[in-house]
């Protein structure tokens, strides 16, 4: 965690010119901009970067004899003008499309007034059918970063610890859908809410309407769910010892 930039990352109105407020004295930086790991042939950090789109820096600091420094991602997130959470990811592109297998990651949440909810590493895959628009299983493990995440997710449930979340794109309710227009990309999370209401200690899925950036790119709003799992078992009902069949 030896290397900081200013400004801090997050949300912003316009460009801004971002260098690092490290003593680099003896130590080599690199960066990338492309959500790829950098190295040594990455770009030298030597002068302050001007960005004037969304962006994803990851930095690396390399001094001789020393192990190299751990990789940081900051995500720099230009004119976005929005009034939702963003959830940003950053993973090697040679790593998309995401499939089935699970890749590593980083992933940082703002929160609707642009403030840093959290940010690790994690891993990723591909949860439900191929579209156009993909849904995404993410898991928080020690293997890569924080083994679970302690925040405040869903305002509607008094735990804050996960350790898989779900970016959901609406499944059948998704557009766009061959053959129907009929889409809202709505109905699923609203049922939800309403259960809730109707069963508040039922077992239903919290959800978050969230935009989605990976590496550069902007994926479109998404929904932030809770994974039906052992773990919601436990967070939820307090067991921790059962049989839980899932359909895969």
């Amino acid at each position: 965690d030896a290397i900081s930039l200013t400004p801090n990352p997050g949300l912003y109105e316009e460009g801004v010119y971002v260098s690092t407020s490290t003593d680099l004295n003896g130590i080599d930086v690199y960066y990338t901009m492309d959500g790829s790991i950098p190295d040594t042939n990455s770009n030298p950090f030597s002068e302050p970067i001007h960005l004037t789109e969304s962006t994803v820096l990851r930095v690396i600091a390399l001094e001789p004899g020393l192990l190299p420094s751990r990789v940081r991602t900051f995500h720099y997130l230009i004119n976005t003008n929005y009034n939702l959470p963003i959830v940003a990811l950053a993973i090697e592109p040679d790593n998309l499309p995401i499939g089935d297998q699970e890749y590593n990651l980083h992933v940082s949440y703002f929160d609707k007034f642009g403030e840093l909810g959290f940010n690790t590493d994690a891993g990723i895959e591909q949860h439900g059918s191929e579209a156009p628009q993909r849904s995404f299983r993410i898991e928080f493990k020690s293997e890569y970063g924080s083994p679970h995440i302690d925040y405040l997710v869903f305002p509607n449930r008094s735990y804050t610890r996960y350790k898989r979340l779900i970016l959901r794109n609406a499944s059948n309710d998704r557009f766009p859908s061959d053959g129907s227009d009929n889409r809202t990309h709505l109905r699923d999370g609203i049922i939800h809410n309403v259960y809730s209401q109707l069963y508040p200690n039922g077992g239903y899925s919290s959800f978050q309407s969230v935009h989605l950036y990976i590496n550069n790119s902007y994926w479109g709003i998404y929904h932030l769910r809770e994974r039906q799992d052992r773990f919601y078992i436990e967070e939820l009902f307090g067991y921790d010892d059962v049989d839980l069949l899932e359909r895969a």
